[in-house]
């Protein structure tokens, strides 16, 4: 799935989702992604909602992030209550979607200049 939006705010757009792989800025990214708004991505050793864990969040460095997005593979998910309790504890909204709305989602609110962060699982 391509998608198309102006990357005015310099941040790191999502710009194309296929099965496996993201182009971030145009750039491929293999398996699943964390996506800052301001930060280079990082790869995550994640293949299904149910290996997300309250260790990976508590290393999430949420400074200054007003949203997390959590893209759940091909079907919206919900984690363990405790994983989103940890994330509202550091009073960051918390968003859960399949992973194609979440790449939409953090697209547009990366164009909005909010501080957005994306945990994407790849499917």
């Amino acid at each position: 799935m391509k998608f198309s939006l102006n990357d005015s705010t310099g941040g790191y757009v999502i710009t194309a989702y296929d099965e496996g792989q993201f182009k971030i800025n145009g750039k491929p990214f293999a398996g699943s992604q964390l996506v800052f708004h301001d930060r280079k991505p990082e790869q995550l050793e994640l293949n299904s909602i149910e290996e997300l864990s309250i260790e990976l969040i508590e290393q999430l460095d949420l400074d200054g992030i007003d949203t997390v997005l959590i893209g759940t593979g091909k079907k919206q998910q919900f984690p363990e209550d405790e994983i989103l309790f940890e994330l509202q504890r550091n009073a960051v909204g918390v968003e859960i979607m399949d992973t194609a709305a979440a790449c939409r989602t953090y697209n547009i609110l990366l164009s909005e200049e909010r501080m957005v962060a994306a945990v994407l699982i790849a499917i």
